[in-house]
Parts: structure tokens; C-alpha cells; sequence
């Protein structure tokens, strides 16, 4: 019965004896990072593929999606939504980068990165662009400093310039 005690003790604590902290443990805390509206993994949100949240949704840090959202999300960062992700809504946020697929009502209010897979389809208010080569968009583009509208035709796809013959 002592053994059992003792064993009992050493599981849940009983025993007073200070353990010796493991500094080369791999589930360390990571560091603070005050970076939260940058790629940075520490603050980073993550929708994993083949998650489907219905609903909304408010971030205080950046937020990554590899599954679907449909609803409105309202992040204070960045929003990534990758290859696999969809999100069907409406998305307020600082930054966004796009590899998948958005449609509804997007509001940037800095840097708007559409990636060569990106699909966006709706009406998308920004304040800097950077669109790669294949990327579609499709809807109503407003530029924030000038508040001015641009009509995107159905399905644009931005294409590389072909080098003129000399």
C-alpha cells in the first residue's frame, strides 16, 4: 500500500521535491513576437484542410486558411487564404494574400497580394495591389486612396506581356 501511495504522490503532485526544468524540450513557449500583421507563425490562426466553418469569425492576430469559410471574417492582420482555401463572404482585414479562392465583399485596408492560383470574384476594396501572372479577378476593384472604381470584366486573367519581335 506505501508503494502505491508513493507511486499516487508522484503522479498528482504530492511530492514537494522541485523537478529539474528541461531546457531542451521541443515544447517550448515560443518567444513573444509583436509582428502579428506579418507572415509570422506565432500569432498565426490556422483553418486546416478539410474544416468548414460556417459562421463569423474576429482575429486579433493573422489568420491562415487551407478549408472553407463561408461567412464574414474580421481580422486586425493578415489574412492568407492558401491553395486549398475558399472562403464565401464578406473578409475585413489590414493585409491579404491570396492563393485560393474568395467570393463576395473583400475591404484591405493596406496590401492586397493576389498569388498566379488566386480566384477573387466580387467587389474588393484595397489600398496597394500586387497581382502575379494567371491570377484572376473578377467584379468591382476600388482603390482606396482614390476611391476610384474599376470594373473588372468576368474571368479578367492577368497574363505576362509577350516580348515583341525585333
Amino acid at each position: 500500500m506505501l508503494n502505491l501511495l508513493s507511486l499516487l504522490n508522484f503522479m498528482f503532485g504530492g511530492n514537494k521535491k522541485k523537478e529539474k526544468q528541461n531546457t531542451n524540450s521541443s515544447f517550448s513557449t515560443p518567444a513573444p513576437n509583436n509582428r502579428n500583421t506579418s507572415g509570422s507563425t506565432s500569432n498565426m490562426n490556422r483553418i486546416g484542410k478539410g474544416t468548414t466553418i460556417e459562421g463569423d469569425i474576429d482575429a486579433e492576430g493573422s489568420i491562415r486558411i487551407e478549408g472553407r469559410i463561408k461567412g464574414n471574417l474580421n481580422c486586425k492582420a493578415r489574412v492568407i487564404i492558401g491553395e486549398t482555401g475558399v472562403i464565401e463572404g464578406t473578409v475585413t482585414c489590414q493585409e491579404m494574400e491570396v492563393m485560393g479562392k474568395f467570393n463576395g465583399t473583400l475591404d484591405v485596408k493596406d496590401t492586397l497580394i493576389l498569388r498566379s492560383t488566386a480566384k477573387v470574384e466580387g467587389t474588393t476594396t484595397y489600398n496597394k495591389l500586387m497581382v502575379d501572372s494567371g491570377a484572376v479577378l473578377s467584379g468591382t476593384a476600388i482603390h482606396r486612396a482614390t476611391t476610384q472604381k474599376m470594373n473588372v470584366s468576368n474571368k479578367t486573367k492577368v497574363v505576362e506581356p509577350k516580348a515583341k519581335a525585333v
